[in-house]
């Protein structure tokens, strides 16, 4: 016969479920586009065409509004917004703008309410970090995956290396002061030299938070059908 739950027991579950009722909410908003795919990258993506973001942005607006009326997420309050993809930053910013004023009008954002977006090098201009500043994003999260060409060409980067060293000075300028770097390590004909070298450039940069990734071959990408023919 099953013991029954005494009376601190079912207090204590019951505190839990209150407690995962009332918590603090984080959004992920996943921006799908970008105008190709590097060799290393398995996220879902699509190619950047203006009329699939249309309908895309339309879709996200929707879709915002039916889980902001869910019972037990409306009542709640939001503490982190993090959009990623995909490149965020190939929508235009007013675009971007759109996304970050349907969820402050949907959602109760907490007082100090994270909110991070995801950016390249090459689409992160002055004016688009102006603007998203503007929109009240808080953090960057900046992909420079690597300070050297050869590596930068063989995992396929878009952007020239001048960008990704200008990238953070123009977070900075627009009011960031919550800037993260993505790098990879374990690239093929990667060097501790060169590695050295990219997180020497990283740090001579002076972002607040660096975020380093081993490499890893995903099925379906180019490296992984390259490391599977052998080519390294």
């Amino acid at each position: 016969m099953q013991d029954e739950m005494s009376v601190t027991e079912q207090t204590t579950e019951r505190s839990a479920e209150h407690d995962e009722l009332t918590a603090d909410l984080g959004i992920y908003l996943h921006v799908p586009f970008c105008v190709k795919r590097c060799h290393f990258c398995a996220f879902y993506l699509i190619l950047h065409e203006e009329q699939r973001v249309e309908q895309f942005l339309q879709a996200l607006e929707r879709e915002i509004a039916l889980y902001a009326r869910q019972p037990g997420i409306s009542e709640r309050t939001v503490s982190t917004v993090y959009v990623g993809g995909g490149t965020p930053t190939v929508l235009r910013p007013e675009q971007l703008a759109t996304i970050f004023s349907t969820i402050t009008s949907r959602f109760s954002l907490s007082e100090h309410c994270e909110i991070t977006v995801e950016a390249t090098p090459e689409s992160l201009t002055d004016k688009y970090a102006d603007i998203l500043q503007q929109a009240g994003v808080t953090r960057l999260s900046i992909g420079i995956q690597s300070f050297d060409q050869q590596e930068r060409t063989m995992l396929g980067l878009s952007g020239t290396m001048a960008e990704a060293m200008s990238v953070v000075q123009i977070a900075k300028q627009a009011g960031f002061s919550n800037v993260n770097l993505d790098l990879i390590y374990g690239i093929p004909g990667q060097t501790l030299q060169s590695w050295e070298m990219t997180l020497t450039h990283a740090l001579e940069l002076n972002p607040s938070h660096l975020s380093c990734y081993a490499l890893s071959l995903e099925k379906g990408t180019r490296f992984y059908t390259e490391f599977r023919r052998g080519s390294f």
